[in-house]
């Protein structure tokens, strides 16, 4: 049976601050977009094959990172 692909999201918040997510369950906050992603990215090498998605305050939604 093929293994699905995780998904970790960084998402933007009104107050400025980053909140990382797996599932419905909150990792930390980052006061930066680039600290989110580096720590996200971190965590998601060590789940492949994964991915980490930001999703922005005004709805966008991007993919920042294939790893399979």
């Amino acid at each position: 049976m093929a293994q699905g692909r995780w998904f970790f999201r960084v998402i933007e918040r009104g107050n400025g601050v980053w909140t990382c997510r797996r599932g419905r369950h909150d990792l930390d906050h980052h006061d930066s977009l680039q600290e989110a992603l580096e720590h996200m990215t971190s965590v998601a090498v060590q789940h492949r094959p994964s991915e980490v998605v930001v999703h922005y305050l005004h709805g966008g939604v991007e993919s920042a990172a294939i790893l399979p």
